[in-house]
């Protein structure tokens, strides 16, 4: 049986609520279907999503993750800003800026690399390290993507509290209609 699965920083429900107040604006403004707003407890930071695995594979995967990530020390990070990809006039996905330690990259490029090793494609773009809010509808544009804009130029995400990470976790994604389900199946410590 495979499971769709990512690796990820997994926020603190404090967090995941901090963020959802912070947003709770621009949800009331841009309700769906304009913005599908991923839910508060599915706030989190992809490190590498890994599609489709058995499930044989995906723990030998993370056992690999383990090894390499075991000599990475903790590390903390803070939010800066809001922002759209691709661009304000393409709208696709609305998301919150972190600062970027050199631990965190260090990770992310070391998962890359492993799962390359397991036979999961290289993502093309260059890693940005960001955690999705909503998603844009593809059928119902924002017209007026001034006003978004100034929006989300009003909110300041960086009060929000600082979060020290000592784990990444991997990700079991179940689809559902009402949004996705993720379960962690597995906690990769770093070291100390």
């Amino acid at each position: 049986m495979k499971i769709r699965s990512f690796v990820a920083l997994e926020f603190p429900i404090s967090i995941q609520d901090a963020i959802s107040q912070n947003i709770a604006y621009l949800r009331r403004q841009y309700p769906p279907p304009q913005i599908r707003w991923v839910n508060s407890g599915n706030i989190h930071l992809t490190l590498k999503f890994l599609g489709d695995l058995e499930f044989s594979d995906l723990n030998d995967l993370a056992g690999s993750i383990a090894n390499a990530v075991c000599k990475i020390k903790s590390f903390s990070i803070s939010f800066t800003n809001l922002g759209i990809f691709p661009n304000p006039k393409k709208p696709r996905i609305l998301w919150i800026g972190v600062n970027t330690p050199t631990n965190l990259m260090e990770i992310q490029s070391k998962i890359e690399l492993l799962a390359l090793s397991h036979g999961i494609q290289k993502e093309q773009r260059a890693f940005t390290p960001h955690i999705t809010l909503g998603r844009f509808s593809d059928r119902n544009t924002i017209l007026n993507t001034d006003n978004l804009m100034l929006a989300i130029s009003s909110i300041n995400v960086s009060t929000i509290n600082k979060v020290s990470f000592s784990t990444i976790k991997v990700f079991k994604s179940d689809l559902r209609p009402d949004g996705p389900t993720y379960t962690p199946i597995h906690n990769i410590p770093f070291g100390e």
